[in-house]
């Protein structure tokens, strides 16, 4: 995913814009490594999650949070209703 993450980056811009988003992220968990990576569409974003998170390891739009995290779990450690379609 990563080696297209300019492509998906795209997309999701896309979809914030017209969806009239606050904010916009694809989160990946690399079971084998133990760690969630955020794919994050703008700086908002960006720091939304490190401030939630706690987290600092950045490697450009993407955030290495070193936890598993999975969807029923964001929700409560992001504090957000997540839209589900």
């Amino acid at each position: 995913m990563l080696n297209r993450k300019e492509e998906v980056l795209h997309v999701l811009k896309k979809l914030k814009r017209k969806r009239k988003l606050d904010l916009v992220f694809l989160n990946l968990i690399d079971i084998k490594n133990g760690k969630t990576y955020f794919v994050c569409v703008d700086e908002k974003t960006l720091d939304f999650i490190k401030e939630k998170t706690k987290s600092r390891e950045i490697n450009r739009d993407v955030l290495v949070y070193k936890k598993l995290i999975l969807r029923k779990e964001l929700e409560v450690l992001l504090g957000l209703e997540l839209v589900k379609n």
